[in-house]
């Protein structure tokens, strides 16, 4: 080998005591054969001389069938080319030491560099196994494998896309120079396979030291690279890769050898064990103490054993543009990484390890909170605007006909729904955990109770209006505000007790879903998470199905009964015609929210925005029907004493004739009345007198029982009981008249009844219209 022959001439030029020995070598070629490496290795130790120890060889595995028998011949063997990890195990291969670097050598500095910039998640490939896909996200891959099998590697890499500013591939080593160019069976170019390695890392244990140092034979790096390709160019000779190993490995052999020699010939002549042999074991210990203490620069850099193992440095190159620029090297000895020149990477910032996954809340928007949020509370406002309004009206006429009562429930509701809207609106971006735990349950207490509340006061009103027609009895029709309230808080006692029920076996608890991997607007290297916070349970979709299977019936009889009443146009029932309109318009407007809410779930945006709305227009629309018909009331007749024309019956054109035709008779009755007025006596008068307060009262105490028949009355029963009724009140009319005492002694005193009979006709008049309108 022309290095091994460098260094013998090397040698020869050596002070003593180098020069004053020489190395004979006696070279056998197994080429990697097993057989023919133990045929070899037998013959020389049969046929002698006698050799001191054992240099090679090439292959690892014939390196290996020599390196376990040498114990029993008492030979030790220097290695400059196996590189196999398993020559590191002292147990099979007690007398092998290796001036090369053991493949597992470039470890520690690959562990320095992942350890740099941070790579964690690293993948490896190698000839025999495939540790890893794309799909697992692997950005740092490690090569392990030759360069026969790169090309097709490469070719692969550029047609799946595994390259540039997102990935870094780390090669063990290029042991052949321009490999690329040979694609074999490869479908890929030469160009496509350069493009797929750019900025490929090597890593690999220096052949030759980059520094210029003199080492031991006074020569650099540099300088015996010259003079080894010229010899092998004299030759004729290709250059291996190994050929300063060989080199650096002869110059250990000559001076451990040296040493064992010189140690010997001190022995023999000092030493009182002089005439004693020395034996076969006793000088391989020897020669295997002397190579574990050798320590010099050579060309391949520090030659340094521990454990038999050569103690390298481990070189970083790069494939920039094409060819190899070295970057970096690491020291084993001091377990240092220094850069000569940064490595080079195609994006802005180093590559990463694997794609960095940014969670991202998706939040309700900041802008439509605040507008949604400022709508709910001018809503709250005039929820409570309509309560005073209540409170201070209490006794107007309006206010007292439409269930002042139940419009403070209404009002209550109102209030609870307006205010689910912030709650609603509110998720991980402004509570910590733990509260949205809590306002999971706050939200659908508020929304529950405050859609009960509300809607079920406008069920219980218009299931009273119909209720009065469309029972034949009227006893039947004449339902109080006690009996409707009593309806509405059985409805919000099954709300109350559900509630209860599922905050204790299942309560809701705050859930992140989260969604697939989104890309980076902006084309960074890393991917965006979405995730989702919302409330959860364990039996979600069977709690849920009951609360919307409890309400949708609610809405569907309300509907049904608001669409089959059609009250008269009355005083009384106005408010229930504006309490018809206002269930037809949020009943399915909630239903449309609610399933439009459940479809939305995964846009928080658009379900906070749906259901704001709805909320907000059923509660408004709702509060608007109830109290701005009475608020034009109240402008138009601020005392309550008389009505606007628009609030009474609409008289047809037969009951105009009939009230006009008792109008008539009581102006009849009235004239013959006043005639007989001087013979009434102070006892008759007194019992008219009675009567009279009698009725009056009667009015008074019951206004609502005479309105409600006023509203459901027809034609055909306004006739009938006019016909039957006028002809009784005119008898018992002219009965309390005609049973004046006619001897009355003071028929014309002022002081007299007569001066109270305009007041007794008026009020008698006023009882004649009221039962012609019965």
């Amino acid at each position: 080998m022309p290095a091994v022959q460098l260094a013998q001439q090397h040698l020869s030029k050596q002070p003593a005591p180098l020069r004053n020995y020489e190395l004979q070598f006696h070279f056998a070629d197994s080429k990697c054969d097993n057989a023919r490496a133990l045929k070899g290795f037998f013959e020389a130790i049969f046929y002698g001389p006698k050799y001191l120890t054992v240099f090679g060889g090439l292959c690892s595995s014939a390196t290996s069938t020599i390196a376990q028998s040498l114990q029993a011949f008492n030979l030790p063997q220097l290695s400059f080319a196996a590189t196999a990890p398993a020559f590191a195990n002292k147990s099979r291969y007690p007398n092998f030491f290796r001036v090369v670097p053991s493949d597992t050598a470039v470890n520690p500095a690959l562990l320095k560099l992942l350890s740099y910039y941070g790579w964690r998640r690293v993948g490896t490939l190698t000839q025999q196994e495939e540790r890893f896909t794309e799909e697992n996200d692997v950005r740092i891959v490690i090569g392990q494998f030759d360069e026969f099998s790169a090309a097709k590697v490469f070719c692969c890499v550029y047609q799946l896309g595994m390259f540039g500013h997102k990935y870094q591939w780390i090669l063990s080593g290029w042991s052949q120079t321009s490999w690329w160019t040979h694609t074999g069976t490869s479908n890929c170019s030469a160009q496509s396979i350069l493009n797929a390695m750019e900025g490929t890392v090597s890593v690999d244990f220096e052949t030759l030291s980059s520094r210029h140092t003199r080492g031991v034979s006074g020569r650099t790096p540099q300088e015996y690279k010259r003079e080894y390709e010229r010899r092998c160019m004299l030759k004729g000779l290709g250059s291996s890769k190994f050929h300063g190993f060989a080199y650096d490995g002869t110059w250990v052999l000559a001076k451990a050898l040296t040493e064992v020699m010189e140690m010997l010939k001190y022995r023999e002549k000092y030493s009182i064990h002089r005439n004693l042999t020395i034996t076969d074991r006793e000088v391989t210990h020897m020669i295997l103490q002397a190579l574990g203490d050798t320590k010099f620069f050579g060309v391949t850099g520090h030659i340094l054993f521990r454990n038999g193992e050569r103690v390298a440095n481990i070189k970083f190159a790069q494939f920039q543009a094409g060819k190899e620029v070295q970057v970096g090297e690491y020291s084993a000895i001091t377990d240092r990484l220094v850069f000569a020149s940064p490595i080079w990477f195609k994006g802005h910032e180093y590559t990463r390890d694997h794609t960095h996954i940014y969670p991202q809340r998706m939040e309700i928007n900041i802008i439509l909170y605040s507008i949604l949020a400022s709508i709910s509370a001018l809503g709250i406002l005039m929820s409570i605007a309509c309560l005073f309004f209540i409170i201070l009206n209490h006794g107007h006429r309006s206010v007292q006909i439409s269930s002042p009562s139940l419009n403070t429930l209404l009002i209550l509701g109102t209030l609870l729904s307006y205010s689910s809207v912030f709650l609603f609106g509110l998720d991980g971006s402004y509570v910590s955990e733990g509260v949205f735990d809590a306002l999971c349950s706050v939200r659908i207490w508020f929304i529950t109770i405050g859609y009960t509340t509300a809607f079920g006061t406008m069920f219980a009103k218009i299931w009273r209006v119909y209720s009065m027609f469309n029972h034949i009895s009227a006893q039947k029709r004449i339902i109080k505000d006690h009996v409707l309230f009593r309806i509405v808080c059985g409805l919000l006692l099954v709300d109350v007790c559900f509630l209860i029920i599922l905050q204790v076996l299942d309560p809701l608890r705050r859930l992140v879903e989260e969604f697939s991997l989104e890309a980076d607007p902006d084309g960074r290297d890393f991917a965006i998470r979405p995730f989702l916070e919302h409330c959860e349970n364990s039996y979600m979709n069977i709690w849920m199905a009951f609360m919307y299977l409890s309400k949708s019936w609610l809405v569907l009889l309300s509907c049904v009964l608001a669409w089959k009443t059609h009250p008269p146009n009355t005083l009384v029932l106005s408010d229930c015609r504006w309490t018809r309109i206002s269930v037809c318009l949020t009943g399915p407007l909630s239903v449309i929210g609610a399933c439009v809410g459940l479809l939305t779930r995964d846009q928080p945006n658009v379900q906070f925005c749906v259901l704001g709305i709805v909320i907000i227009t059923c509660c408004s629309v709702t509060l608007s029907l109830t109290f701005v018909p009475k608020l034009i009331l109240m402008r138009t007749n601020p005392d309550g004493a008389s009505l606007p024309e628009q609030f009474h019956t609409t008289e047809t054109e037969k009951e105009r004739e009939c009230v006009s035709e008792v109008k008539e008779r009581m102006k009849q009755r009235e004239s013959s009345a006043s005639s007989c007025l001087k013979l009434i006596i102070t006892s008759p008068l007194e019992v008219l007198q009675s009567d009279n307060q009698h009725l009056t009262r009667h009015i008074i105490e019951f206004p609502d029982i005479l309105n409600v028949r006023l509203m459901s009355v027809f034609l055909s029963r306004v006739q009938r009981r006019l016909s039957l009724q006028l002809p009784i009140l005119h008898h018992a009319y002219l009965l309390s008249i005609g049973g004046v005492n006619a001897s009355c002694s003071t028929p014309s005193s002022p002081s007299g009844p007569f001066h109270r009979h305009p007041k007794l006709l008026y009020t008698t008049d006023l009882c004649f219209c009221m039962m012609c309108f019965f």
